[in-house]
C-alpha cells in the first residue's frame, strides 16, 4: 500500500554558502520558521493532485469531494482504496468491490453475484451460487445481480448507509447491487428480509432470535447466520432500487410496443457489452411510437430512468402513465440536453426531470413523481420524439433511439 510520501528538505539552501555569521543565523531561522509555518500549506498545495501522498486530512477533503465513504479505514488502506478509486479502471469488476468492502468492513462482507432459475420468472427465482446443489449451468443463468451482505454493530449503521452510493459507483453500470445489513440495529434499521428485491425498511417492535426466522434466501457458507436479528412489528418497506421485468431486454413480451418494433443488441451499451436495444418507429401517420411496461400502483412516487443515446431521432418521453386520464412525464433532447416537462395532469403531482451524460454518446435519464389514486395503474412509458418535444408524428418505419438499463423505484406516498 502507498505510504505517506516523505518530507522534503532544504537541502539547497541549508549546503548553501554563508557570508558570515550573520548570514548563517538568517539562512538557520528561516528554515524553521519554514518548516514550523509553511511546511503544511506547501505539502497541501504541491500534493494536490496526488492526494494519497498528503495528509489524512488532504485524503478525507477529496474523499468528501468525490462521495466516497472510508469508514474505519487506516491510514495505509485509506491512501490505498483512494488510489485505486481514482484510478477508475474502466474494466473494474467484482475485485475492486471486494477490495473496498475488506478495508471497509475487514472479514465482515459476503459478496455473490446471483443466479436465476430458468423454471421462474425473472427476478423471482435469484440465488446465491452457494444455494445451488444441482448442475448450476444447466437449471440457472447468471445475472448481473449482486448481493452484498454486511455483519456491522448497531452503532455504525448510519455509517454503513452512507457507503451505499460508493458501492454503487465503484462497480460497472452492468452491475445492480443488492445491500443487506446482518445486525440488530438499536434504533430505526432492521433487515428487510423475504423480498427479492430486498432493502432497507424502518422497523418498530422487539427483535426476536436469528433462530426464529426462516431466511427467504440462502446464506449457507456466510460464516454471518449467528449475526441475523428479525424484527416483528410494522415495516415500511424502502427498497434500494427495484427493476422492471427484463430491465436490458426491451424485445420481451413483458414491453409492449405500440406502432414500433426492438432491434435487440444494436449497439454498444455503457458498460460496453453489445447489449443495448434499438426502438424503432413504425410508418403509421400522426400517431405515438412508444414501448410500456405495465405496473400496479397508486398514492406512490415513482422514480423512472432509462439510459438513451440518439439514433435517427435526437428526443424522447419518460412517461409515468394511469392509461385512462393522466400522464406525467418529461421530453428529453439528448442533442442539446434540454428538458421540457410535461403539463401537469391530474393524477400526478410533484414532477421533475434529470439527465446525466455517462459518456460515448449515451445520457442516463429519469423523472421523479407522486402517483395519485385515480386508479391502479401506473405503467412506465418510453415515447419516440419526432419534431421538436412532440410525440405524435408520421413515422418512416426505420428511425429510432437506443436504450439500455431500464430502472424504477416505487415508493409508498
Amino acid at each position: 500500500m502507498a505510504e505517506k510520501t516523505p518530507l522534503p528538505k532544504l537541502y539547497p539552501l541549508d549546503a548553501s554558502g554563508e557570508y558570515d555569521d550573520v548570514e548563517a543565523e538568517l539562512k538557520r531561522q528561516f528554515i524553521t520558521i519554514f518548516e514550523d509555518v509553511l511546511r503544511t500549506q506547501e505539502r497541501e498545495i504541491n500534493l494536490f493532485g496526488v492526494p494519497h501522498l498528503g495528509s489524512l486530512s488532504l485524503i478525507e477533503r477529496h474523499v468528501i469531494r468525490d462521495g466516497l465513504a472510508l469508514l474505519r479505514s487506516t491510514d495505509p488502506s485509506m491512501r490505498y482504496l483512494f488510489k485505486s478509486w481514482r484510478a477508475r479502471n474502466p474494466k473494474r469488476g467484482m475485485h475492486f468491490l471486494r477490495t473496498y468492502l475488506q478495508l471497509i468492513f475487514p472479514n465482515n462482507w459476503v459478496v455473490s453475484q446471483l443466479w436465476q432459475d430458468k423454471a421462474k420468472t425473472y427476478p423471482l427465482g435469484l440465488t446465491p451460487k452457494s444455494g445451488v446443489e444441482v448442475d448450476l449451468e444447466k437449471t440457472h443463468y447468471l445475472t448481473s445481480r449482486v448481493r452484498v451482505l454486511i455483519d456491522t454493530e448497531a452503532d455504525d449503521a448510519q455509517g454503513v448507509l452512507s457507503t451505499i452510493p460508493a458501492l454503487r459507483s465503484i462497480v460497472p453500470a452492468k452491475f445492480v447491487l443488492e445491500i443487506f445489513l446482518l445486525k440488530q440495529f438499536a434504533t430505526e434499521f432492521g433487515l428487510s428480509n423475504g423480498l427479492a428485491l430486498g432493502g432497507f425498511a424502518n422497523f418498530s417492535g422487539a427483535a426476536k432470535p436469528a433462530s426464529d426466522w426462516a431466511t427467504g434466501f440462502d446464506l449457507s457458507g456466510a460464516g454471518l447466520l449467528g449475526a441475523l436479528a428479525v424484527f416483528e412489528g410494522e415495516a415500511t418497506p424502502e427498497p434500494l432500487l427495484s427493476l422492471p421485468t427484463f430491465p436490458d431486454d426491451f424485445s420481451n413480451a413483458a414491453w409492449v410496443k405500440l406502432r414500433a418494433t426492438i432491434s435487440q443488441n444494436a449497439i454498444a451499451a455503457p458498460d460496453g457489452s453489445l447489449t443495448a436495444d434499438k426502438l424503432v418507429e413504425d410508418a403509421s401517420a400522426t400517431n405515438t411510437h412508444l414501448m410500456y411496461q405495465p405496473h400496479a400502483g397508486s398514492n406512490e412516487w415513482s422514480e423512472l430512468s432509462i439510459f438513451a443515446k440518439a439514433g435517427e431521432r435526437t428526443g424522447f418521453t419518460i412517461k409515468s402513465s394511469n392509461f385512462v386520464n393522466s400522464t406525467w412525464g418529461a421530453f428529453f433532447n439528448l442533442s442539446n440536453q434540454i428538458i421540457t416537462p410535461l403539463q401537469a395532469s391530474p393524477d400526478y403531482s410533484g414532477g421533475t426531470a434529470a439527465i446525466k451524460s455517462v459518456g460515448n454518446g449515451w445520457f442516463k435519464c429519469s423523472i421523479r413523481v407522486l402517483k395519485g389514486a385515480f386508479n391502479n395503474a401506473n405503467h412506465f412509458e418510453i415515447d419516440i420524439n419526432g419534431t421538436g418535444n412532440s410525440d405524435i408524428y408520421s413515422g418512416n418505419g426505420t428511425s429510432g433511439l437506443y436504450f439500455w438499463r431500464a430502472q424504477a423505484k416505487y415508493t409508498p406516498a
